[in-house]
């Protein structure tokens, strides 16, 4: 599996930002970052923290990350009638 641990450390993180309040439902995400392998992994939006494996977390080329945004973004807003909250993203390449 591409990038095995820092699946597993994504999901950790994750599941420490549930359990601390900061976030409700599915909402929120965590990410983190290999650069000596020019990628990231993102937890999923929309799926349960209690359900989640390392398996569903997403790994994207840091060459490749504005165009899977992009595309992430328009089916998110595509696939929801109403946002619950607004969509913040903070990038540090």
């Amino acid at each position: 599996m591409i990038a095995e641990r820092l699946r597993v450390e994504v999901l950790e993180a994750s599941r420490v930002l549930a359990k601390s309040g900061l976030v409700m439902g599915t909402f929120g995400n965590v990410s983190g970052v290999d650069r000596e392998a020019g990628l990231f992994v993102i937890k999923p939006s929309g799926v349960d923290y209690e359900k989640l494996t390392p398996a569903d977390m997403v790994p994207v080329s840091l060459a490749d990350w504005p165009y899977v945004l992009l595309l992430a973004l328009a089916i998110t807003y595509r696939s929801r009638v109403a946002m619950a909250s607004s969509t913040v993203l903070l990038a540090s390449l």
